[in-house]
């Protein structure tokens, strides 16, 4: 399943649908970085998948940004909401 989103689409609701995804799904995250490069990034935010805080040493940041775990970096890594493309959950 792919979500696509418009790029003045509301940050509240693109994050609702995120989080949603994350939590039960691996998802691929489409979203250009700040410095307008392209990036394809495989994530979740599954607790069976997620390290322990003691292991990580990073934890998520909160407000315009989603932190999520890199699965293929094992790794925290982050994303600003409203340079999200497309969402495909793919696990």
């Amino acid at each position: 399943m792919k979500i696509e989103f418009a790029p003045l689409s509301d940050i509240d609701d693109v994050r609702i649908q995120l989080l949603a995804a994350l939590h039960t799904s691996v998802c691929r995250v489409d979203f250009t970085k700040i410095d307008g490069e392209h990036r394809l990034m495989t994530c979740t935010l599954r607790s069976d998948i997620l390290p322990t805080l003691t292991e990580s040493k990073k934890e998520p940041k909160v407000g315009s940004t989603l932190s999520v775990w890199d699965v293929e970096k094992s790794a925290w890594r982050s994303f600003r909401l409203n340079q999200v493309n497309t969402v495909e959950i793919i696990e």
